[in-house]
């Protein structure tokens, strides 16, 4: 008679290889065989790199003039951070996680821990597989898989995966982790814990396993220990709680220097609408805010540090009552960046940070707050809450529809302190004006495959407004077909 297979509890990571990269890639295949990098807001250095590139010896955080040869010489692709198509890939990826596996923790922006308790691994392990194929089939990139009983042990099968061309699924038992693992590549283990594992001999997995609980302790404290079980097959690691942060702040550089303060109190909006969102996401309130401003102008010091320092003005304003209403912040922030403003000076950077964070809970009302007026509808109470449900609609639209979509007038200002991105590819999933342009045959057939990337290679793709017209790109036919948004006719 034959023995059914033991049902065990997993574990299972799924991490998006290279994924900014493969977001660029899934809309540009011709990408997909060269080196590429992506670049932060300002376009001065790499925080992605294809598998290419990598093979070419660059780093992360490589300032992009410092490889300017290389590129030169490698014909290697750069691009400016295209955030709205990496979130909007991202979701959509977890999405499909989700129909696959209910339970399951978004751990990043290119990584989920998924669950699976009391299940057959032979079935876990043919579900990953089609979970994999389903991925690459429906937004065009590759993701690998590690299964494990413990969340330590999936990092390891995934990292392995990485490398696996075929399969890229993974499955480690419990008891079966390759000891000669480098222990500096454990999830969990940071620098200054490996240099003490260095400093004693241990440079492997087996070298961490043989240890004895005390002498973990006494190394890395309560964290090495619990990796130790972990890397043993016993669930050390609970699921990850967010903890409300803090203080919550919000700052970047401008594309380039500026002077005006309608581009600085824009930019200060557009930051504090971003500071808003993430209080209310986790159900806060803030008591107090302070408007930081970076001049252009160096500090005079003797520091032989090769970072210039740069010359700050900031103010620290407590807020009349606590609050995470966005028009109440944003105008508490604009007085006090009236403050500290000194026209005539070049700034290269403003942020903004909200601190004395309570719950909304917390939020206490005297007693004018509950008096009301003759309308019966003017109580403090009520407009807060009315302000309340407001600032959760905007949200829910500008995560739905793109972000930034809604944004308060002081932030349409001025445009001059933008970001550069001059190298940034179009929004494909979130703009209608930037969707790519294709003939009915190369649509249907990418409707019918459900694969954003089956259209010819030897057309040259370029973003257009979904109302032009010309004689080499005639307009779709077939309804389904086409690249228009359904609230417009096609010319």
């Amino acid at each position: 008679m034959k023995q059914k297979a033991c049902k065990k509890s997993f574990h299972i990571l799924i991490d998006a290889d290279n994924f900014f990269a493969s977001c660029e890639q899934a809309f540009s295949p011709q990408w997909r065989h060269k080196p590429l990098g992506v670049l932060t807001h300002n376009d001065g250095l790499i925080i992605a790199r294809s598998a290419r590139l990598k093979a070419l010896g660059v780093k992360m955080g490589t300032p992009v003039w410092h490889i300017a040869d290389l590129i030169k010489k490698h014909g290697i692709i750069i691009v400016s951070g295209n955030h709205e198509l990496y979130d909007d890939m991202s979701m959509r990826m977890m999405g499909i996680i989700r129909q696959y596996f209910p339970h399951m923790e978004e751990y990043s922006i290119d990584e989920a821990f998924a669950y699976a308790v009391d299940r057959d691994p032979e079935k876990i392990y043919a579900q990953c597989m089609t979970l994999q194929r389903d991925i690459r089939r429906s937004i065009g990139i590759n993701v690998s898989i590690g299964i494990a009983p413990t969340k330590t042990l999936a990092k390891i099968a995934a990292d392995i995966a990485k490398h696996d061309k075929v399969d890229k699924v993974h499955r480690i038992d419990a008891g079966a982790t390759d000891p000669n693992y480098p222990v500096e590549q454990i999830w969990g283990i940071g620098r200054q814990t490996t240099k003490k594992l260095l400093a004693r001999g241990i440079t492997d997995v087996g070298g961490l396993l043989s240890l004895s609980n005390n002498d973990v302790r006494r190394i890395g404290g309560a964290n090495l220990l619990r990796t130790r079980y972990e890397l043993l097959g016993v669930p050390a690691l609970p699921p990850r709680t967010y903890q409300t942060q803090k203080t919550i702040s919000h700052a970047r550089s401008f594309g380039k220097p500026v002077t005006a303060l309608s581009a600085v109190a824009a930019a200060l909006s557009v930051y504090t609408v971003q500071a808003c969102i993430r209080l209310r996401a986790q159900q806060t309130v803030a008591g107090k805010l302070q408007v930081r401003l970076t001049l252009t102008e160096r500090q005079a010091t003797n520091s032989t540090s090769p970072h210039p320092l740069y010359q700050h003005l900031s103010v620290t304003v407590p807020l009349p009552r606590p609050t995470n209403a966005t028009q109440e912040i944003i105008a508490h922030a604009l007085q006090a960046l009236y403050k500290i403003y000194q026209p005539h000076r070049q700034y290269k950077k403003v942020g903004i940070t909200l601190s004395d964070i309570a719950p909304t809970s917390a939020i206490q009302y005297t007693l004018f707050d509950t008096q009301k007026a003759g309308d019966g509808y003017s109580t403090r109470i009520y407009q807060t809450q009315k302000q309340h449900r407001i600032d959760t609609a905007i949200d829910h639209i500008n995560a739905k529809y793109g972000k930034n979509l809604i944004l308060p007038a002081t932030a349409l200002c001025s445009d001059s302190w933008y970001p550069k991105q001059a190298k940034r590819t179009p929004r494909y999933t979130t703009r209608w004006r930037e969707v790519i342009r294709m003939d009915d045959t190369n649509v249907c057939s990418l409707l019918y495959n459900r694969h954003p990337v089956r259209y010819n290679l030897d057309r040259k793709l370029v973003p257009v407004l979904p109302l032009e017209h010309d004689a080499n790109h005639p307009p779709a036919t077939n309804r389904l077909c086409s690249p228009h948004p359904p609230s417009q006719k096609s010319p």
